[in-house]
């Protein structure tokens, strides 16, 4: 219907496993070995947030 609301929540439906886990901090460690070098030198980053928590809370 026209009325019709669809609510995404990420990865709600997927369970925690092992494997998921393992393979979510691997891709993680690839992601930080090739870009860190630009990450942690990005000029428009803001400074006053973490680079270390994926949810960029404020630094302290």
């Amino acid at each position: 219907t026209p009325y019709a609301e669809l609510i995404h929540y990420e990865s709600v439906t997927r369970f925690n496993t092992k494997e998921r886990l393992e393979r979510d901090e691997s891709n993680a460690l690839k992601l930080r070995k090739k870009w860190n070098k630009y990450m942690n030198n990005d000029p428009f980053y803001n400074v006053n947030l973490s680079i270390d928590h994926e949810d960029f809370r404020i630094t302290i």
